[in-house]
């Protein structure tokens, strides 16, 4: 399977290192328009398209965009507009950061033979697919609620190493950078959300978004999970887990990117443990290894994320701004939303 990649930024860097392990796994090149960031890859012998429209005819059957949050939208208009064709694109996190860019393009795409596949790379670690078998199967019996904690460190460093991040208009803040795998990863797992109440907080740190998100999440079928992200911990990342209790038992998920069973009722702690060196761990290999399969028997694995899927995970970031703004208020994920999340707003919103 060929890959060619919109965007050389470090996750980019990361996944070139992973996938000269698979032959499967083919780089037949990207295009970057930041010089800085297509010399480092090109000096380490990848090839780099002279334009979008060379990426979008070259031989690749699946292209990646990886750009800045804020540019994913515009990236895959742009790919569009190159009457690409026959091909899977698969998007970074988070997919789009405005709601309405879901729907925009789907209408997009029903005129094209084209597939879009959101990037999750947490959902495809073991602990987190040996979890899905034993809610699958009812090891753990009737869900009767979850938590997500995510204490990491992001201080003002961090957020000065680019200039889109930390903004409304390009990035978000903890819940949408940091947060959306493990929200994404509970709504895997426990299922869809109905409604959500939130408060925010921007806690010594210059920046425009949240780096403190507390809320509530209330599933269709009832059940709450309490939800408390933020990146203050200091001077290093703290600890991250999403913890389910069922009628039968809990598992606990934990690790830099939920690549481990934390702790069970169930006798599941020591068997499914992925020891990885940072924060992005091998889901992303693993799911491109699994939209290889499509290759080779041309169906779609159930395991890989569709764009509803994407669509579903943002809704519940959207939800809980336009809550954070309103003091509290439960927020449906069906809407409407508060323009917030991609918008230029600078201080604009309230909830600080």
């Amino acid at each position: 399977m060929k890959l060619a990649f919109l965007g050389a930024g470090r996750v980019v860097e990361w996944q070139l290192e992973r996938f000269k392990l698979y032959e499967k796994l083919k780089v037949v090149g990207f295009y970057d328009i930041d010089k800085k960031s297509s010399e480092i890859l090109v000096k380490k012998g990848y090839y780099s398209f002279s334009s979008l429209k060379e990426l979008a005819s070259s031989k690749a059957d699946v292209i990646i965009i990886s750009t800045p949050s804020h540019e994913h939208f515009s990236s895959l208009i742009s790919l569009l507009k190159e009457n690409i064709k026959d091909k899977i694109i698969t998007i970074e996190k988070p997919t789009f950061l405005k709601q309405n860019d879901f729907s925009l393009i789907e209408k997009e795409i029903e005129k094209k033979s084209l597939k879009i596949l959101p990037i999750f790379q947490n959902r495809y670690n073991y602990a987190v697919q040996e979890t899905k078998k034993y809610i699958k199967n009812g090891d753990i019996g009737e869900i009767m609620n979850g938590r997500i904690i995510l204490s990491w460190c992001r201080p003002q460093r961090y957020y000065d190493q680019a200039e889109w991040r930390g903004k409304w208009l390009s990035d978000g803040g903890a819940l949408t950078n940091q947060g959306i795998h493990f929200i994404d990863v509970a709504r895997y797992l426990m299922g869809e959300v109905q409604n959500v109440s939130f408060r925010m907080d921007r806690a010594n740190i210059d920046i425009e978004c949240e780096n403190v998100a507390m809320g509530t999440l209330k599933l269709r079928n009832g059940r709450l999970i309490n939800v408390d992200i933020s990146t203050t911990s200091r001077p290093n990342d703290h600890f991250s887990e999403i913890s389910i209790y069922g009628t039968k038992g809990f598992i606990s998920l934990g690790g830099l990117a939920l690549n481990k069973i934390k702790d069970s009722s169930l006798g599941l702690k020591s068997d499914f443990y992925e020891e990885i060196p940072n924060g992005y761990g091998y889901g992303h290999e693993k799911f491109y290894l699994e939209i290889s399969k499509y290759f080779d028997n041309y169906s779609s694995p159930h395991i890989l994320s569709d764009l509803n899927d994407a669509k579903n995970t943002s809704a519940i970031l959207n939800a809980a701004y336009t809550s954070a703004n309103k003091g509290g208020k439960v927020v449906s994920t069906e809407g409407p939303f508060e323009e917030i999340l991609g918008y230029d707003l600078k201080n604009k919103v309230n909830f600080f």
